[in-house]
């Protein structure tokens, strides 16, 4: 198993996961830095190539259309712990 972890200084990467969601991918939603993530595994083998696909069309499509978001559903961020000291 390998986590990729994925973030952006130039877009909004949640809108990026929004829209991988509506083509049926599964992200995570991170914060601090505001990231998504993936853990892949032998099964995602076949499927890579449509993965990476996507994932263009996804930033390209919020690349071409800047400001709120027309995909945004709820926020789903996880935050595994926070650093207090």
């Amino acid at each position: 198993m390998t986590i990729v972890a994925i973030r952006s200084n130039d877009l909004d990467i949640f809108e990026v996961n929004d829209i991988m969601a509506s083509k049926g991918w599964h992200l995570n939603a991170l914060q601090r830095p505001n990231s998504i993530h993936i853990c892949v595994t032998l099964q995602h083998a076949p499927v890579f190539e449509d993965f990476l696909r996507d994932l263009r069309e996804s930033v390209r499509t919020v690349k071409e259309n800047p400001g709120p978001s027309k995909w945004r559903a709820s926020p789903n961020i996880w935050c595994c712990w926070e650093d207090t000291g």
